[in-house]
């Protein structure tokens, strides 16, 4: 499992901060400008975050990066 901090977007943000490791973001294609849609869900009584690399414009792939817990490895679907 891979894991990073997560840390303060700016001084008087209340936004957070985090580096997606090199290998999960080479297998997804996310570079530097890439965007990312997040989102919350409730399954089996749990939240799951969902993140998602968004398509660039003019293409129609989208993959999906899910993880119940923290020990969960992502999966991608799509």
């Amino acid at each position: 499992m891979e894991r990073t901090k997560v840390v303060l977007a700016q001084p008087k943000s209340r936004s957070l901060r985090t580096t997606i490791p090199a290998g999960i973001a080479r297998q997804f294609g996310i570079d530097e400008g890439s965007e990312l849609g997040w989102d919350i869900q409730a399954r089996d009584n749990e939240l799951v975050i969902v993140v998602v690399p968004m398509p660039v414009r003019g293409t129609k792939e989208i993959i999906t990066v899910e993880s119940e817990r923290p020990t969960d490895k992502p999966r991608r679907k799509g």
